[in-house]
């Protein structure tokens, strides 16, 4: 079996759903996309997305480098670890759930109620985000 590249996995995608394909596009200046100085672009598609949306996906890669990883069975079942990357309380700090060694991954803004982060935020995040990684597998293209 082959590997195959996120670019080219994209491009099936953009092709089986008839969505247009490009290496680059001009993205929003601000939003929901990495903010990473080593962010890198691997493709997009664009068009009518579910729902008749008109927007663009995009494909990005980055180094995320966790201050904590807690590693071992996921509420939905197999392994994973749960990713914080937090150093102080801002608008960059991440939690992500890595299913296996290599992902997929699925990852939120870190946010909690005062006075702080509880024992019950990160199991309520550990739930949801091992939930949308599982999906993520589940419906991702051979």
């Amino acid at each position: 079996m082959s590997a195959v590249s996120a670019g080219s996995a994209l491009e099936n995608f953009a092709k089986s759903r008839g969505l247009s394909y490009a290496e680059r596009a001009d993205l929003p200046p601000a939003g929901e996309h990495p903010g990473h100085s080593d962010a890198k672009l691997e493709g997009t598609a664009k068009g009518a997305l579910p729902g008749g949306i008109e927007g663009t996906l995009a494909n990005f890669t980055y180094t995320f480098k966790p201050d904590r990883v807690m590693s071992g069975p996921l509420p939905a079942g197999g392994e994973g670890a749960l990713v914080l990357c937090a150093t102080a309380a801002s608008a960059r700090d991440r939690i992500a759930v890595v299913l296996g060694p290599k992902g997929p991954v699925a990852e939120a803004g870190l946010e909690a109620e005062a006075p702080g982060l509880s024992t019950k935020d990160l199991d309520t995040f550990l739930e949801q985000l091992a939930g949308e990684a599982s999906e993520d597998k589940a419906t991702a293209p051979a």
